[in-house]
């Protein structure tokens, strides 16, 4: 079984941190592309959010054009901001994640993520039209 295997293997099972712990040992040479939107993936589903941020980063100037690359990076943009105690923080977070998810439509995304994404800019507005209060 090839590592992307094993990858989905571990997807499908919600063994993400197995996905994480691979990539991660794995010599800098070995460490290509797909494999490093595999690791954000995985932090994405492990709620490390941060750390997806800064691989999505590292593969910016690769894959921002793709719809994939824009909805993986919403989606830990929008997780991040729900996790953020500021709220002007949470707002230019969900601003970026906004942006993010409608780039992705105007990319021709596959059917699932196009829905997705749908969904994210609903919430978005929801949290951005929301009331602030204070506890």
């Amino acid at each position: 079984m090839t590592l992307r295997e094993q990858i989905d293997c571990w997807f499908q099972s919600g063994e993400h941190e197995h996905t994480v712990q691979a990539i991660l040992e794995l010599p800098g040479s070995e460490c290509t592309d797909e494999l490093m939107g595999e690791l954000a993936v995985a932090y994405n589903n492990l709620g490390e959010y941060q750390k997806s941020i800064l691989v999505l980063e590292e593969l910016r100037d690769r894959f921002c054009f793709t719809a994939s690359w824009q909805y993986h990076m919403g989606y830990a943009l929008y997780y991040s901001a729900m996790k953020t105690p500021a709220p002007e923080k949470t707002k230019s977070l969900l601003l970026k994640a906004q942006d993010a998810f409608l780039t992705a439509l105007q990319l021709n995304p596959k059917e699932h993520v196009r829905q997705d994404c749908l969904e994210f800019l609903q919430w978005i507005r929801e949290d951005l039209g929301a009331p602030k209060t204070t506890s």
